[in-house]
């Protein structure tokens, strides 16, 4: 059985960077769709990078540009997951207080839902992406705490001074390491 992984992607940081999580999780045998948030489908737009995160994943990439302008949808399976790469702060206060604004924040807080109604086989990772300052925002650390209270596993990741340039593989390895340890690793027939 194919075990569906969701990239929801924000326009954070080296947001370029989730085409290696990408592949990561295709090498580890997940069936991998990517979600981009309206400001990140923007950028890669602009950057002709969705038809590379298509060609990876092997899937259609997922955006909301205008309400009801929606590309593809997924199939619901046994075994799904989502990791939120690099959450801004803005949907990381979005998620912890349960809204529903777009279509990527729609999808995982519908596995949110799912995980907290005792579903199995659904797992859910974030990764935040915050600079310091935002970090020290007093509302950043609640949300966080949260989040973790509904049940998503917050991948830890210190906060970084803007303009950085940022490697992401170990927190890619952490996120997907963090789901796949929840539920199992895929079945290496994943589609």
């Amino acid at each position: 059985m194919s075990s569906l992984l969701k990239i929801v992607v924000c326009l954070a940081g080296p947001y370029k960077d989730v085409i290696k999580l990408a592949h990561m999780a295709k090498n580890n045998g997940w069936d991998v769709q990517v979600l981009l948030t309206s400001n990140a489908a923007k950028a890669f737009k602009d950057e002709k990078l969705i038809g590379p995160l298509e060609i990876v994943t092997g899937n259609p990439v997922s955006y909301e540009l205008e309400p009801r302008d929606r590309r593809a949808s997924s199939p619901k399976l046994a075994r799904h997951a989502a990791i939120v790469a690099l959450a801004s702060l803005n949907t990381i206060s979005k998620l912890a207080m349960g809204m529903c604004d777009n279509y990527a924040t729609t999808a995982v807080q519908g596995l949110v839902g799912e995980k907290n109604n005792g579903k199995k086989g659904v797992a859910i990772a974030l990764c935040p992406f915050v600079n310091t300052n935002l970090a020290a925002h007093p509302m950043f650390e609640p949300n966080i705490a949260a989040l973790k209270r509904q049940l998503v596993h917050v991948v830890d990741r210190v906060p970084h001074e803007s303009g950085g340039d940022t490697d992401c593989t170990q927190l890619w390895a952490d996120a997907l390491g963090a789901v796949e340890l929840e539920l199992g690793k895929p079945s290496s027939d994943a589609k």
